[in-house]
């Protein structure tokens, strides 16, 4: 195998797969088997997933990571973290479902976007986490969760 060949992925598995890993690990887990994941990846350690075979050619190892830079004001914790995914991993859920548009976007450095974000509002502060992948060279793939100015998302006709 030369590290030439092309590998195809197919996203909605990826995607599928990611919610999955995500539901099992912050949303369907005990709270305290679920917060001790979450503290690691708050700290900015990427936490380990398992590993995943590609066309049975490639094993890459899968991990994630949160950015949480973008978050506004305070109260970032678990819970607002959690209620985050559980946003996004509803759109995930309904568009699978109903066999829908993802909503994916692609960057020329292999990052893909899957713009379906969940929103959070604490008091007045909108707050916005989206999902994306890092596929690298493939043999990480990471699954970055990340909060994105909220601005962006806010109605049309409402600004502060």
């Amino acid at each position: 195998m030369t590290d030439k060949q092309n590998i195809d992925i197919n996203l909605v598995e990826l995607v599928n797969l990611a919610a999955k890993i995500l539901d099992q690990l912050f949303i369907r887990a005990p709270r305290d088997k679920a917060k001790p994941v979450f503290k690691d990846i708050k700290q900015g350690k990427a936490f380990p997933l398992g590993t995943v075979t590609l066309q049975e050619l490639i094993e890459s190892t899968i991990s994630l990571d949160l950015d949480y830079s973008e978050f506004r004001g305070p109260g970032f914790n678990f819970d607002a973290f959690a209620l985050a995914l559980r946003g996004i991993l509803g759109q995930v859920s309904q568009k699978l479902q109903t066999k829908t548009d993802l909503n994916i976007m692609t960057s020329e450095q292999g990052t893909i976007l899957l713009n379906l974000p969940g929103m959070i509002q604490i008091g007045e502060q909108l707050n916005v986490m989206v999902m994306a992948f890092d596929l690298g060279t493939m043999k990480n793939i990471s699954i970055k969760l990340m909060f994105v100015e909220p601005d962006q998302y806010k109605p049309e006709g409402k600004s502060e």
